[in-house]
């Protein structure tokens, strides 16, 4: 169990210049950022009955076995990252209680259960050119009749990696989730990138 007390800010909060131009709209397309979640990265096997049911029973929903797909439910979400490995999505207040009962039910099995509350930044690209401003960034197609909600990929973004996350049908609001580390360069990535549409 992790007792880290995680601060709300990334250092693209905490930034006394935080850059005007990524959260216009008159561009057709802003970024904000969320509150940090809680997150727990998952490893085990899927495909063992005795993984599935422990995590099902702890979490209220069964890890996804289908690639680059989500699971969601209760306010939580359940992306697969690999064969092994999820990354689950949840309220920052209820991380722990999560933590401990994946940790209380997968006691026995060979699994690695962590607390990654602190490693990521979230950001929500939204608007008509949302998908336009990503697909300057990614080599990943991300159009509608490829990719929509439900589904999640990780994928190079700029000089940096991030998880990309449809949320909308028509491709016109995203979430990346970003290393925090590279959170500030990936909000004056898109920033720039902004500008160069006008």
């Amino acid at each position: 169990m992790s007792d880290t007390t995680i601060g709300s800010a990334t250092p693209v909060v905490e930034s006394a210049a935080t850059p005007a131009g990524s959260t216009r709209g008159e561009l057709g397309v802003s970024v904000t950022e969320q509150p940090v979640a809680g997150a727990i990265n998952l490893r085990g096997h899927a495909d063992d009955p005795a993984f599935a049911n422990a995590v099902k029973h702890a979490l209220g929903l069964a890890p996804p076995t289908t690639p680059n797909t989500i699971a969601d439910g209760d306010g939580l979400e359940a992306l697969w990252l690999a064969p092994t490995e999820w990354l689950i999505r949840c309220e920052l207040s209820a991380q722990v209680e999560l933590e401990n009962a994946l940790g209380d039910t997968l006691a026995d099995q060979f699994t690695a259960i962590n607390d990654v509350s602190g490693y990521y930044a979230t950001f929500t690209v939204h608007g008509r050119n949302a998908r336009h401003l990503l697909e300057r960034a990614t080599p990943l197609d991300i159009h509608p009749r490829v990719f929509g909600p439900g589904q999640c990929a990780q994928t190079v973004f700029a000089q940096t990696s991030a998880i990309i996350l449809p949320r909308e049908a028509e491709t016109t609001r995203f979430d990346l989730i970003i290393r925090r580390s590279a959170a500030d360069y990936a909000w004056h990535y898109l920033d720039d990138a902004i500008r160069c549409m006008d």
